[in-house]
């Protein structure tokens, strides 16, 4: 097995039912202590802050706090309590993610998120309501980037007193999103690349701070010995690939009444996902033209899906693809085979 260090216990305790609700109440506190009582029409009827407490406070996977207090168990010593700064840290990571996805929102023009209005399009929406002078979109994307913003400082300030290998660990994390980020922003422009860049940018941008980070970051502050913490590295790349790419399937074929977002969005704006790298190595021209079609928004997946099913067309290309598919699915497996985390 992968995992399976012979002095560790069989299973790791699963994720205490309070543990991450614990995380969010910790960051709606840091958010709420900062917060004014006067409230803007214009902000949909709230503060900055506010608004950066409607996103935390609207739901999500809260994987990531989990994941922390997972790396931690599994790092720290049988009969270990665990310590403040765990959810501390657990707040810190869920502050910076509503962060991320508020920018992202604003960058992707995305209608909706975790099933209400994302929130430059509520605060666009409050503006005309409102007769505000200006053009509503431009200050409302103005505003949510000041609401990122916010999150962001918070971010940083719950995760300051944290241990200094930790805190090292995260500040390192940060940019490695910030930089995914813009990484995302700039593969879009340039046109479409190859399958390797794609998945350099879906690791940075969602893998790695989705889960390698946490469990890493949680191990830290479990004192791992650096046999462990390559486990849990190892375990997290792994399976943060994994993550990236079922995001990336989400956003063509998800039921936005399951996910809260809609779909489409990436083929809209013609991101260089780790799924458009594959279907252009993948789908034969037919398949190709239909990727293509009106800048997207005419994509019909299940015809795309269709075309490659039925083309007689082979290539060293398209078996080099399906051997590391192969080579992928067989590390998970053998992940999914441990019981170790």
């Amino acid at each position: 097995m992968l995992l399976a260090p012979p002095a560790r216990p069989a299973q790791a305790p699963a994720v205490p039912a309070d543990h991450v609700e614990r995380c969010v109440e910790l960051a709606l506190r840091t958010l709420e202590h900062g917060d004014g009582e006067r409230r803007e029409p214009l902000l949909d009827g709230t503060s900055i802050a506010g608004l950066a407490a409607r996103q935390v406070a609207s739901g999500g996977g809260r994987i990531r706090p989990g994941l922390a207090w997972a790396g931690w168990a599994y790092a720290a010593a049988p009969g270990t309590t665990e310590p403040a700064d765990l959810v501390r840290l657990g707040a810190a990571l869920e502050l910076l993610h509503t962060f991320a996805l508020v920018h992202d929102d604003v960058m992707d023009e995305s209608p909706t998120r975790r099933g209400i209005p994302t929130t430059h399009v509520a605060v666009a929406a409050a503006h005309r309501a409102h007769g505000g002078v200006g053009d509503p979109q431009r200050f409302a994307e103005s505003v949510a980037v000041l609401v990122g913003d916010l999150l962001h400082a918070h971010a940083l300030v719950l995760a300051a007193p944290l241990p200094a290998p930790v805190h090292a660990r995260f500040a390192e994390m940060v940019l490695e999103l910030v930089d995914g980020q813009a990484q995302d922003v700039l593969a879009a422009a340039a046109g479409p690349g190859d399958l390797d860049r794609a998945r350099e940018v879906a690791l940075l941008k969602t893998g790695r701070y989705s889960v390698q980070r946490p469990l890493e970051l949680g191990g830290t502050l479990g004192s791992a010995s650096p046999d462990v913490l390559r486990e849990l590295s190892r375990y997290g790349e792994l399976v943060g690939e994994a993550f990236a790419l079922r995001d990336d399937a989400l956003g063509v074929w998800g039921d936005p009444e399951r996910t809260g977002k809609p779909v489409g969005d990436d083929l809209r704006d013609r991101k260089q996902t780790m799924m458009l790298a594959l279907a252009r190595d993948l789908l034969p021209p037919a398949g190709l033209a239909l990727l293509d079609t009106d800048d997207g928004r005419g994509f019909d997946a299940e015809a795309a899906l269709a075309t490659a099913k039925t083309s007689a067309e082979s290539d060293r290309r398209r078996d080099e693809h399906r051997l590391r598919g192969h080579d992928a699915a067989q590390r998970l497996a053998a992940l999914a085979d441990s019981e170790d985390l």
